[in-house]
């Protein structure tokens, strides 16, 4: 979610279809902040969010750092490997 706050600024910057910047840029921004605050809050206490003890916690944690970074590299695994050519081609 932190990702999708960042991009919607992002876009909001190099579109400039909107010129009210709490619009696109303080309001989403604030969101990020927030949402940042959250994930710092819950792997902080991730070990009371999941009642166990700490090794369990450091284990949850690896196993879902794991399945990202597998994600990431299947996305880029999949990628064509001439992207701009891939792009520019219409859909049928």
């Amino acid at each position: 979610m932190l990702d999708v706050r960042l991009t919607l600024i992002v876009h909001f910057r190099r579109t400039r279809r909107d010129p009210r910047a709490w619009h696109t840029t303080v309001a989403p921004g604030l969101g990020l902040l927030g949402l940042a605050d959250c994930l710092v809050l819950a792997v902080a206490n991730f070990p009371l969010l999941i009642g166990g003890s700490t090794t369990l916690a450091t284990a949850l944690g690896a196993v879902s750092l794991e399945a990202f970074a597998v994600g990431v590299r299947l996305a880029l695994w999949r990628l064509p490997r001439n992207l701009g050519a891939a792009v520019a081609q219409p859909v049928p």
